[in-house]
């Protein structure tokens, strides 16, 4: 499922040859560091506030007379300085520290930034901070050595021209909306939806579900919001999200047949709720030990977190966290979990609501066998169709949605587990105790989630989608 806003990170390094006192003078001059955004036209303090500026930037659509304004508020590190600023649908937190260089009489300036954007302005919004960062750094450079930075007639860096792009791509999103309303409200919602996957599409290279789902979790039943699940639920008895994640994690489990003792790899475990469910909940036995694979930094860096401090709060528990992508490639290090020379095998392995992006699942199902032990068993809480058309294979491909060789209907996934050597293998397909209650679930949680769960609805009645469990055993 594809969140309302994403979350995109990046880290910019410079050598300078200056000291650390100069380079410091330059980021706590708040001002004058904020106007090395080759962005930025003007800063203005606000009063009383003496780090809180107002500033007026660049528009994000081009480079014309016009401006937009925000307010950036500045916190002082010793080694450094941090930066958070907020406008609309864009969230930007930023820290510039320093530190001693590996040459002597230079120091490393590294400048890391975290965006939140609306997902269809990410793409650009993702652009325009490569181009600012890189700016940044270079100026500072320029401005401690010494050398004077080259500059365009408005006092602004040089830098590479963007706005053909923007204008273009602001064109086709104008001429798919007008053609919708002159051909009807069904050909608005294709537009819409063709729309939205095309922004995806672009944006495929950065984190796709970042920290969204924290958010969710914290309805008015879970206030707390001490959960962080990342799947779309099994509703049947419940209106809770976090309750509806469970029951879905529960109901994998079981197809699994868990037994105490067993040896479990945990696919696709997010931020490390689906981790902190099997060493913890009393519904399930306790696993000997768990091995976690996630491709997301940003998720492999929380989870590890979380499962530190529970194992000061519990019992010592044995968890290997593996950052890398679900099928193991021929260039991964041998500690891939999935890896034929490592000698690791499972008695269980799970994938909670994401195999469907696997590339391929096929590969990753043929890898998971050779991976389990004697009467071991997979499990997947996964998506499937009940047909694939030739237009939804060729949709599919052309927008990067989902690997095409995943668009497969029920009765081909149980023949591709039962070809790769799977036995008892079992499909149930729990699509209306799924999708109605998420899509309800994302109705309530306002505009924005609404207008996405309709996007969403339309997504799934198109593709003729169908939310299953599968599960088999090696004999």
């Amino acid at each position: 499922m594809w969140p309302l806003f994403l979350t995109y990170s990046i880290t910019t390094c410079k050598t300078i040859h200056t000291t650390s006192k100069a380079t410091l003078q330059i980021l706590h001059d708040v001002s004058t560091f904020l106007r090395l955004n080759p962005f930025v036209i003007n800063t203005t303090i606000v009063s009383n506030t003496p780090l809180t500026f107002f500033v007026d930037e660049l528009p994000f659509f081009g480079r014309f007379g016009t401006r937009t304004s925000y307010t950036c508020i500045s916190t002082f590190l010793e080694d450094g300085i941090a930066i958070d600023t907020t406008k609309a649908g864009i969230r930007k937190k930023g820290r510039v520290t320093v530190r001693k260089g590996d040459a002597a009489g230079t120091v490393e300036v590294v400048h890391e930034t975290t965006i939140q954007a609306f997902f269809p302005l990410m793409y650009y919004v993702k652009q325009r901070l490569l181009e600012s960062d890189s700016v940044i750094l270079n100026r500072l450079q320029e401005m401690l050595e010494g050398r004077s930075p080259a500059t365009n007639d408005k006092g602004l860096i040089q830098t590479s021209e963007t706005t053909p792009l923007y204008i273009y791509r602001f064109l086709g999103v104008t001429s798919c909306v007008i053609t919708g309303f002159l051909r009807g409200y069904d050909f608005i919602l294709k537009a819409i939806i063709l729309l939205v996957v095309h922004q995806v599409s672009i944006y495929k290279g950065a984190d796709p579900y970042g920290l969204f789902h924290l958010s969710l979790n914290q309805s008015s039943e879970n206030k707390s919001g001490v959960t962080e699940w990342l799947n779309m639920g099994y509703w049947k008895d419940t209106e809770i999200f976090p309750e509806a994640c469970r029951a879905l994690a529960l109901k994998l489990c079981q197809a699994a047949k868990r037994k105490k003792g067993d040896r479990i790899l945990d696919v696709g475990h997010g931020t490390g709720e689906s981790l902190i469910f099997l060493l913890t909940d009393p519904a399930i036995p306790r696993p000997a030990r768990i091995v976690g694979i996630t491709s997301l930094d940003a998720h492999h860096r929380r989870s590890k977190e979380r499962i530190s401090r529970l194992q000061v709060s519990e019992d010592t528990f044995n968890v290997l966290l593996y950052l890398g992508d679900a099928v193991c490639r021929n260039t991964v290090s041998a500690e891939h979990p999935l890896k034929p020379e490592n000698g690791q095998v499972f008695d269980t392995v799970l994938a909670l609501d994401c195999a469907y992006h696997f590339d391929t699942r096929r590969a990753f199902l043929s890898q998971a066998m050779a991976k389990l032990d004697v009467g071991g068993r997979i499990a997947l809480a996964d998506m499937c169709f009940v047909s694939h058309h030739a237009w939804i294979k060729w949709i599919t491909r052309t927008l990067r949605l989902l690997p095409g060789d995943n668009i497969v209907t029920v009765d081909e996934y149980a023949a591709m587990m039962t070809q790769l050597g799977y036995n008892e293998v079992e499909i149930e397909d729990i699509t209306d105790e799924v999708f109605p209650g998420f899509l309800k679930f994302l109705r309530s949680q306002g505009v924005g989630w609404r207008i996405f769960s309709l996007i969403f609805s339309w997504y799934l009645s198109a593709m003729e989608a169908r939310f299953i469990i599968a599960s088999g055993v090696r004999q």
